[in-house]
């Protein structure tokens, strides 16, 4: 075996794997690769995740949660295990909002978010825009439409379905059901 002629120092100037920030940044919420510690704060995640597949199984209706704690203490990192796991399961929709700047106009800054939350893709590449559109074209016409199937039907114009040309009478059944999970930090 040859002798390498590196010292320590110049292997770390190489790659120095903790030459990075120190915190999760809001922008890294919505990162495909995240590193996650697991059992950084793992009881906050698993709280949140549990009280998410209550609501799933009709547990529960509706729910609260806060989580609260000093600056650099693992609220985004939770957040992103959070997001990232939902993902996985497909089974919720996910809307991040940080920090708002006007609480005057806290409902333009509201429906900013969720635009861009909704923009985000979900599992097996699909944005939660199509998941609520999948959603709702099954409440009119009693379908049961899966996301990906309802995408690859109404991306080819030829084969979609006839569509109601009133979209204002459009019924909101599929709200009614909605369950709601509120994560404040």
């Amino acid at each position: 075996m040859a002798a390498n002629n590196f010292s320590l120092d110049d292997l770390i100037k190489q790659h120095n794997p903790f030459q990075r920030e120190l915190f999760e940044r809001e922008v890294n919420v919505w990162q495909k690769a995240f590193p996650d510690y697991e059992p950084l704060n793992a009881h906050a995640s698993e709280a949140v995740l549990d009280a998410v597949n209550k609501i799933n199984s009709n547990q529960r209706d509706v729910l609260g949660i806060t989580i609260r704690s000093e600056k650099g203490l693992g609220k985004t990192h939770n957040i992103s295990r959070i997001r990232r796991k939902l993902k996985e399961s497909d089974n919720a929709l996910f809307v991040y909002m940080s920090k708002y700047s006007n609480p005057e106009d806290l409902k333009a800054e509201f429906l900013t978010y969720l635009v861009s939350s909704f923009k985000e893709e979900s599992a097996h590449g699909i944005t939660q825009w199509q998941k609520i559109a999948t959603c709702i074209i099954n409440s009119l016409y009693s379908k049961n439409y899966q996301s990906q199937q309802f995408i690859k039907t109404f991306s080819h114009p030829k084969k979609q379905p006839p569509l109601q040309r009133n979209l204002n009478k459009l019924p909101m059944t599929f709200l009614e059901g909605m369950k709601v999970l509120t994560l404040i930090l």
